[in-house]
């Protein structure tokens, strides 16, 4: 669909609470994700006090390979922490295209 591009993706996950999120949610979420990757970034939307959003590289082949990682990587998360929202949210990134799902369940094209 997309094609091939070079060099790693950006990726993007966010997630959304009924509750506002707590600092030591924060954390148990982020441990589980990628701590010991540099380009891991995790954070409290500053708009939203419900909105998780957790970013970070990856290598692939192709945006759609991107997506599949990305989505394998978070659908385990972060109910494994005890935080039960909802995955709102996921996106590959690179200087050639961008693509964002606002519906993560649904499938990831090929």
């Amino acid at each position: 669909m997309w094609g091939e591009a070079a060099g790693p993706y950006h990726v993007h996950a966010a997630w959304r609470s009924s509750e506002p999120i707590r600092d030591g949610t924060l954390e148990a979420i982020g441990s589980g994700l990628q701590p010991d990757d540099e380009t891991f970034c995790f954070w409290v939307d500053e708009k939203d006090p419900h909105c998780v959003i957790a970013s970070w590289d990856l290598r692939a082949t192709s945006i759609e390979e991107a997506a599949r990682l990305c989505k394998a990587a978070v659908e385990h998360l972060p109910r494994s922490s005890g935080f039960e929202p909802d995955l709102i949210e996921i996106g590959v990134s690179t200087d050639e295209g961008y693509w964002v799902s606002t519906d993560p369940e649904a499938d990831i094209p090929a």
